[in-house]
């Protein structure tokens, strides 16, 4: 089977790796009772897409027809993710119409000469394989035996059954965190005196995303093994729902007081995690609870705060008992029960106050037909992992599951969705019962309080499975803080199930598939077979060492300039004296008046700008102590939040430059990883000096202006130089450590490469050419020549174990040399080549498109030229280094054997002729893709912006991740993958420490003018959002 791709058109559409099938007409099938949408029994919808690794067969048959016992031609497809055998009007149309369910009943017939049959209970197929021939029919045999014998074959331990614990005559005990047996009925009383001694808890908000704060105490009860059921093969934990001895109340979101999704809850949940957490024991983590908040309702938005804390990690997935689970969306919540009473409300008559639920995850909107076999049912995979903190699992917290149909796509409100079902457990049955990986099925329970039955949509008898996923610990980058990680599980073409194999007899045939399907081998153990992708956000600290140690190189150019000035003055005022003389030989020429006003005019200047420079030295120093004492990581020291770009005390420091990390762990045994990066940023411009009379490229055309008019210019090329650095810097010293830490020999080769032609960054621009952003993509295009004609990089070993920028100096009065330190441990795992490479020349291409609605407005009316002349000149660049490294690799022909120099050279001609026939009406995606694409097979380091480096630079760099996986790993599900990075991943959290929200800044207008390929899941997008 081909492997799949992710391909983008010129206008940005998304042709994705699915094959998309379409409903035929109805009018025949309902005349004849054979509508599709009427068989209960079928295993995809009418409108069914699917990937090259979802077919097991295919191929044209000719079928008779089951009315008329007329003879055609139709194109058929077996499925290896599900018992079925579809059949559509063509291979290039796909218009399905029909399916057969193949089960252990099945029989497959050869009958004359290349015809055969298909029966079940329900039908019968007649078939002819005349064009292909006795060879073609017995292939399609063979490989309708295989799916029928897998259908046969039973696993009795597929998972364990979460079952009520009212359902247990003898149930066992549970430690308390003091070790101390816990039973049900001593439960109960504590949890009566805990709840009736709760007067004053503070109400805590609902917060619907799944980030947390940074609470982690060190306790955890101890927890013991539950055993397994012998005779059904199932383990039961225990749920709280149907506690008989404990009152129900009614809990509801607290997202609003008319929210009509209630649902019996019992009282039994002693107190919320945030009342545990003022256990003495815990007392800091109180304190810090207490003034911060916690997750994305923090109140600081402090980077310490934010970030994650320890966690078990469950993947989740859905299924139903009586139809197949497909076509609806849906999405799992995952919260911590809480109430409140108080002594007044006791007293009096009235009702006590509504419970509410304390969010803590949730899954992405799954929206895709994709099924797996699990045990003996099919069910619908999440591929969001859900986050259990540790700190919550303790005896008196109750979790509760629910299971939403997305019902409005527009809000992620609870509120405004279908609620299908839900599941309570304490915290600690829950990873009790997981954690030897099991997969563990929760039934879920129906909302009987709402008039709308969903027994109509997915039947009534529903389920769960989750399983606990062992993650991969974060990887901390030496040069920045992680503040946000995210993990997720897909399913790749590359570790699926197994193919059809040619093999000369059935019992052959079945032998690989009795050996997977072994029942001393738990089967569909996702954890096992699907790829787990981790995104991980870091702010580096480059953002302030590479501007400190930039200011102070300009207060040494500053300083200088003053001797040189200086010594100027003094020159005029000796040569004023000698003209005095009489006997002077220098007594008729003129005196140098205007000189010398100039010469201390510009020295007033110097003398007034060592001022400012020396505050701003001061001001980030401080900053950079903070960071290094470990007192503060937040938006005020390593983070230059979005909504401060015009702030001048910060001017110098780039916007919101973080590391977006994406790593993947293949399920293979040598657990092989692998991993990408994309430093995004704000665009790299002078916000402050405003942008009335353009950016640099615009004003350095012009004629020389006054002396005030050139230092103007001046310090707003160090303002752009210095962000531009600072990115620059960021990205190759984080492309350092993860290629020190790479085993592939690819990653050797290329460090090789790059010791001798210079090392490349691939700068992605989604800035339009109109109005502000046109000025700031004339900013940084100035900074990218200055980094090629001026800046090297000089890298130096330190005792320390983090990266450093030590020092900045200029060099000829032209270039530039960064000198870095990095740990000995890192240096010593470079090659010995670049190891004893001095300097380490630096390379900046910026390929740009704009994808806003001010772009598609500058396509028709405006002016894209800009766009057009700096994608040229990068070009050219590009293919200048492009040039040497093939010479170089033409040379070492060791490192040569890992290179992909053949798909160099193709992909060089493609972004030329793609670069040469852009349009000036459409938006040329590719321009960024095809970059992209080709500078990373160079070796380069990659970077994203837009504006504030949040929205737009979110949805191309999660594009760019899945395209990654897909084409790399073989990821089935991309899009879908892209959507739940966008709508759960990390990118929501950088929203969240730049504007204090978690919403994407796009308005509806916005919206409808990005590309399909760049647009956000509807909810996640809001008008009201500083950007």
């Amino acid at each position: 089977m081909s492997k799949p791709t992710l391909r983008i058109t010129e206008s940005g559409h998304v042709q994705d790796q699915f094959y998309h099938a379409q409903a035929s007409s109805r009018a025949i099938g309902l005349l004849m009772h054979r509508s599709l949408e009427r068989r209960r029994s079928k295993h995809s919808s009418v409108d069914d897409r699917f990937t090259d690794a979802e077919i097991a067969f295919a191929g044209n048959l000719i079928k008779q027809g089951s009315f008329w016992r007329t003879w055609r031609k139709r194109y058929f497809i077996l499925r290896n993710d599900r018992p079925s055998l579809c059949y559509y009007s063509s291979s290039k149309e796909l218009t399905k119409l029909g399916e057969m369910t193949l089960d252990a009943h099945t029989m497959v017939e050869m009958e004359n000469s290349c015809h055969f049959t298909i029966k079940t209970n329900a039908r019968k197929l007649v078939l002819n394989a005349t064009e292909g021939g006795i060879e073609y029919m017995q292939q399609w045999i063979d490989a309708l035996n295989l799916a029928i014998a897998s259908c046969r074959s039973s696993v009795p331990f597929a998972f364990k059954n979460a079952t009520p614990i009212s359902d247990h005559d003898n149930t066992r005990g549970r430690r308390s965190n003091t070790g101390e047996i816990i039973t049900d009925e001593a439960i109960a009383i504590h949890v009566a005196q805990v709840v009736t001694g709760q007067e004053n808890i503070q109400e805590m908000t609902v917060d619907y995303r799944a980030s947390m704060p940074n609470f982690t105490p060190q306790f955890l009860a101890q927890l013991s093994t539950k055993s397994r059921d012998e005779e059904t093969g199932l383990r039961r934990t225990h749920s709280l729902n149907d506690m008989a001895t404990i009152q129900s109340h009614t809990a509801r979101s607290s997202e609003d007081d008319g929210n009509e999704m209630t649902k019996p809850v019992p009282s039994m949940v002693a107190c919320s995690w945030t009342d545990r957490n003022r256990d003495p024991s815990n007392a800091v983590e109180s304190e810090a609870e207490s003034h911060y908040g916690f997750g994305l309702n923090c109140q600081s938005l402090s980077l310490v705060h934010i970030r994650p804390p320890k966690a078990f990690h469950f993947c989740v997935s859905f299924g139903s008992m009586e139809k197949v689970p497909h076509g609806v969306q849906l999405f799992v919540v995952l919260s911590t029960l809480n109430w409140e009473q108080t002594n007044a409300i006791q007293q009096s008559q009235r009702p006590l106050k509504k419970e509410h639920m304390t969010e803590i995850a949730r899954t992405e909107v799954e929206c895709t037909n994709h099924l797996r076999l699990c045990g003996d049912q099919y069910v619908r995979d999440f591929q969001a992992l859900i986050a259990l903190p540790v700190f919550l699992v303790d005896s008196n917290v109750v979790l509760q599951f629910d299971v939403y149909i997305a019902a409005n796509e527009v809000t992620e409100l609870l509120k405004y969705h279908k609620l299908l079902g839900y599941f309570t457990i304490a915290s600690t049955d829950l990873v009790a019962d997981s954690e030897d990986g099991t997969p563990l099925r929760m039934d879920l329970r129906r909302d009987l309080s709402d008039g709308k039955l969903t027994s109509d949509i997915l039947g009534n008898q529903n389920f769960l499975v989750l399983e606990q996923v062992a993650t991969q610990p974060i990887y901390e980058m030496d040069q920045g803080y992680t503040f946000a990680t995210h993990e997720y599980l897909v399913d790749s073409a590359m570790h699926s199930s197994l193919q059809v194999p040619r093999a000369s007899s059935i019992d052959e045939l079945l032998a690989p598939l009795e050996d997977e399907l072994s029942i001393d081998k738990p089967l569909s153990i996702r954890a096992t077979s699907e790829v787990l992708v981790t995104e991980e956000m870091s702010a580096s600290y480059f953002s302030l060492t590479v501007v400190m140690a930039f200011v102070q190189m300009l207060l040494r150019r500053n300083a200088l300039r003053m001797t040189e000035t200086h010594q100027l003055i003094d020159t005029i005022k000796e040569r004023d004296i000698k003209r005095s003389t009489m006997t002077s030989p220098h007594g008729g020429e003129p005196f140098e008046f205007e000189g010398l006003l100039a010469a201390k005019d510009r020295l007033n200047y110097y003398e007034g700008l060592e001022e400012v420079y020396a505050q701003m030295e001061r001001r980030y120093a401080a900053l950079v102590a903070m960071v290094r004492e470990g007192a503060e990581h937040g938006v005020t020291s390593c983070l230059k939040r979005s909504t401060m770009k015009k702030d001048p005390s910060v001017e110098f420091m780039p916007t919101n430059l973080v590391c977006h990390l994406l790593r993947a762990q293949l399920p293979n045994e040598a657990r092989e990883q692998f991993a990408w990066s994309v430093i995004t940023h704000g665009c790299a411009a002078a916000h402050v000096q405003g942008f009335k009379e353009g950016g640099l490229r615009r004003m350095l055309v012009q004629p020389p202006g006054s002396d005030e008019v050139a230092r103007k210019l001046e310090y707003r090329q160090d303002v752009a130089n210095c962000q531009l650095l600072s990115i620059v810097t960021t990205a190759f010293m984080t492309y350092l450590q993860l290629a020190a830490d790479d085993l592939h020999d690819l990653a050797v080769a290329q460090l090789n490469m790059i010791s001798r032609v210079g090392f490349l960054v691939n700068i992605e621009s989604l800035l339009s050419t109109a109005g502000g952003e046109r000025a700031m993509l004339e900013d940084m295009s100035e900074g990218v020549k200055w980094i090629n004609e001026s800046v090297s990089f000089s890298i130096l070993s330190t005792e320390g174990d983090r990266i450093r920028c030590s020092r900045i100096f200029i060099e000829n009065r032209v270039g530039v040399v960064v000198h870095v330190t990095i740990p000995i441990k890192m240096l010593a795992k470079l090659p010995l080549s670049f190891q004893q490479q001095p300097r380490i020349k630096m390379f900046a291409v910026l390929f740009t498109q704009g994808i806003n609605e001010m772009q598609l407005v500058a396509n028709h009316v405006g002016d894209t030229s800009i766009q057009e002349e700096i994608n040229a000149e990068s070009m050219v660049v590009l293919s200048q280094y492009i040039e040497n490294y093939m010479e170089i690799a033409a040379r070492e022909r060791d490192d040569a054997i890992y290179l992909p120099l053949a798909d160099i050279h193709s992909n060089h001609a493609i972004l030329i002729a793609t670069i040469e026939s852009q349009k000036k009406n459409l938006k040329n995606i590719n321009v960024l893709i095809d970059s992209s694409h080709l500078c990373r097979q160079l070796g380069a380091a990659r970077t994203t912006c837009c504006k504030s480096g949040k929205d737009r630079t979110a949805m191309s760099v999660t594009l760019e991740f899945t395209r990654l996986l897909v084409e790399n790993l073989g990821v089935k599900q991309g899009m879908c993958l892209c959507q739940a990075m966008r709508e759960r991943g990390v990118r929501r959290t950088n929203v969240l420490v730049n504007t204090g929200k978690t919403m994407y800044a796009f308005n509806s207008l916005q919206l409808k003018c990005l590309p399909s390929c760049y647009k956000p899941p509807a909810s996640t997008a809001n008008a009201n959002v500083a950007s």
